[in-house]
Parts: C-alpha cells; structure tokens; sequence
C-alpha cells in the first residue's frame, strides 16, 4: 500500500511541476476559453428574441416618454414617481426605477430603428458584462496573483447557471438582473477595505465609496442586505482585532445613508414627486416582512439553493471536494485568522439569510417551483458559488492542483450551458411559460400601439 502512495504522489508532483511550468499557457486557453463562451453567450442573447413578462406592459410601460418630452429633462419626474413603479405604495428603489425608465424608452427606440429582434433591455446586455467584470474583480481581490483566465472563466459560468439563462430571455426589469453584479461589487469592495486601518487620511475615500454602495443599495433588497450583513462582518472583526478597518467605516457610513434615505428624506423626495402623494397603508412588501422566520422557510431556502447547486452537474461534486478539501487544510494550519474564518462564515449564511428573507416576504416564491430558477434569486445562488473560490484563498495552497480541478468545473458549467441554451429557450417560449404575456416570443404588440 505504501509503495502506491508514493507513486501517487510523485504522479501528483510532476503533474504539479508540469502546471506550473506551462502556466502561462493555460491561462491564455483558460482565458480564450472565456472569452469564447461570454461571446456565444451574448450573442444568442442578442439574436433570439425574447418573451415578455406579464408584469411588464403594467408597470414599464407606465415609464414611456409622452410626445414632447425629453429623455434627459423628464427623468427625475419619472423616477420618483411611485405611481408607476409601486402604484403609489412606497418603495424608494430609486436606482432600479431609473434603469427601468432607462430601459423602457431606449428599448422602444431600439424597436423602432430596428426591431428584428424584438424586445431588448439595454441594462440586459449591461448586466452581462458587468456580471462578468464584477467576478473577476472579485477574483482579483482574493488574491492579486490569481490568474485573469480563471477568474474570466468564473464569470462566464455564472452566465450558464440555470437561473441566469432563464431570466436572459425574458423582458421585465433590468434592476433585477444587475443585482448580482451589484452584490460582487460590494463583496470585492469589502476584501480591498476589510485589512486596511481606517484613518483621517481615509475618510475622504471611505465617504465616497460609501456613497456608490448606497446607491448600489437602492436596486434592490438583496444589496441593501448585503451591504448590512458585511457591514455587520467587518465591525465583528474589528471588535475581535481591536482596530478599526476601513471596511466597517465605509459599509457603517453606507448603512447610515441608507436607512436616513429609507425613513427621512427619501420618503420627503418621493412625496414630492408621486402626484396625490404616496400610499397611508404601507407596501405589500416591507423590509420588517423578511424578518418573519420560521424553520419551515429555513429549510425551504436551503432546498431552492440545493436545487440551484445539483443543476450543475458532475461540476457540483467537484466544488463539493475542493471546498472540502480547502477547508480541512485551512483548519488543520495554523494560519486560521478571525478575519478569514468570519468572511468565509459570512459568505456562507448569506444566501440561506437573503433566500430565507425572501420566502418570508414573498411566499409564492416558494410555492411557484418555476420561481426557483428565475431572475429573484440571482445574487444569492451566485454568492453561493463564491464560496468555493474564497476557500481555496484561505487554504493558501503551495499546489495548483486545486486552481486547475476548480477551473475544470467552471469549464463544464459553461460548455453544459451552451448544450442547455437551445431547449432552455424553447421552453421559456412555449405555452407551458405561465409568466409569459399571452403572446408568441419576439412579440412587439406592447410597443405598437404607442
């Protein structure tokens, strides 16, 4: 037995050896690699028409430009007008009105210079690069010798995830489908501040920084949490490190804006623009309807999360593994930090909190199984899956073995997904798709009668 353990790792060894002597190499095909399946995904998003939500001819449309009015001039009228987006009930998701007036008036030109292929929101082919650019940032700061081809890699599979590829084909709001990037924002922001001393000298730039996180924060529900619970993470470090990080200044500054914006003056900004004022009762769905928990809705997120993990296969295992494998080698040196193991504890709550939020305040989310793979949870399945990477960081592996399994399964993922786009997509279009308008993919008939 002995001899063979040997063997193996002398096998292990030169496959080591051979990997870092070709490195380069594989991160020009891994990067190659990325590039390619980012492209095809975009380009099959762009040239197959869409299916249109039947929220959206209720509510977007609302947001269209009336004859002699200006893009530009009317924007402010439009996006703290809570009768349209809210039917006067507030809700101060003030950057995903935006996008939405954005979205709908620059899609209807679209359609009008050239409607061949049907609906686009231009936030949507936005959301995809920027899904992809707010991973390998993310990449990046876990460690700034992380190659660019992996990190390419990951972004591209998080474009093939079932729940991603559902939501691409369909016209509703594109606040929704940014907040992923959104949350990979945050999170990175969080890594770059979460070991750096917060000073005088800092202020200037933990204030400005704070001031993009509130505005991130009002896309939607899911990064005003995030922003909360790693603002929550980075004073539990300082607590325990007994200094003051920059992260816990930037997130704490963004959590006051927030709330002020939430309970003060955005509600006096919204008043004022929301013609008769807004709503006395309050909105169906309020940020204290998240905190109704129960077990049954704990264990209803962790099975829509499972749900969304198994979909990706034999890829799934191999993340299984090398999370286990990297965790067992963080515990067992004796480099185990509290900053590490919070943040690492951190990404791991965070998509069962945000999935059992989201159940408690909005049932039929569970209830509607098709709602398990559309365009509600794409930040906590995708914040999921950032667990994998940041345990492999903290393990801090003298071998590249770990990098090249973890960039296979991505590899999978995104050759799987190519397989899966075509059938994903006739279904999305067919009779059986209960959240289509009662019309045919690709159909227009919302926008021509305007």
């Amino acid at each position: 037995m002995l001899p063979l353990i040997n063997v193996g790792c002398r096998q292990l060894k030169a496959i080591d050896l051979w990997i870092e002597n070709n490195s380069t190499i594989l991160n020009l095909i891994f990067f190659a690699l990325g590039i390619f399946f980012v492209v095809y995904f975009f380009c099959f998003w762009v040239f197959h028409p869409a299916w249109v939500h039947t929220e959206f001819p209720e509510r977007s449309l609302l947001y269209l430009l009336k004859s002699g009015e200006d893009l530009f001039s009317n924007c402010i009228q439009y996006v703290f007008n809570q009768n349209l987006g809210e039917s006067g009930f507030y809700r101060p998701r003030a950057l995903s009105f935006f996008i939405q007036y954005l979205d709908t008036n620059l899609a209807f030109r679209l359609y009008q210079e050239a409607n061949l292929i049907g609906i686009k929101l231009p936030s949507y082919a936005f959301s995809i690069g920027a899904t992809v650019a707010a991973y390998v940032w993310f990449w990046k700061s876990l460690d700034p010798n992380n190659q660019w081809g992996i990190g390419l890699l990951g972004g591209a599979s998080l474009l093939y995830y079932d729940i991603y590829i559902n939501t691409s084909f369909m016209v509703l709001r594109g606040g929704k489908f940014l907040a992923t990037a959104s949350c990979l924002v945050c999170l990175s922001l969080f890594l770059r501040m979460i070991s750096q001393t917060t000073t005088r000298d800092t202020f200037i730039k933990s204030t400005a920084i704070a001031i993009v996180l509130f505005i991130l924060a009002t896309i939607d529900e899911q990064v005003t949490a995030i922003v909360f619970l790693l603002s929550a993470t980075a004073f539990f470090i300082s607590k325990k490190e007994k200094k003051f990080n920059l992260a816990a200044g930037t997130f704490g500054i963004a959590n006051i804006l927030f709330f002020s914006y939430y309970f003060i003056w955005g509600k006096i900004l919204f008043e004022h623009f929301t013609p008769g004022g807004l709503q006395t009762k309050s909105h169906p769905h309020q940020l204290y309807h998240a905190f109704r928990l129960s077990f049954d809705n704990l264990f209803h997120a962790i099975e829509i999360l499972f749900a969304n993990y198994v979909v990706v296969g034999f890829s799934g295992l191999i993340f299984v593994l090398v999370f286990v494998f990297s965790i067992i080698k963080y515990f067992s040196s004796k480099k185990c930090t509290i900053q590490d193991s919070s943040i690492l504890i951190t990404l791991i709550l965070f998509p069962i909190l945000i999935t059992l939020a989201m159940i408690a305040s909005h049932p039929p989310i569970y209830r509607i199984k098709s709602l398990w793979f559309i365009f509600y949870l794409h930040a906590p399945v995708a914040l999921l899956f950032c667990v994998v990477p940041y345990a492999i960081s903290i393990a801090r592996f003298k071998t590249q073995l770990i990098q090249m399994f973890f960039a296979l399964a991505l590899i999978i993922i995104c050759a799987s997904g190519v397989y899966k786009l075509q059938p994903r997509y006739d279904f999305a279009c067919s009779d059986n798709n209960t959240l289509k308008v009662n019309s045919y993919c690709g159909d227009v008939s919302i926008f021509q009668g305007d």
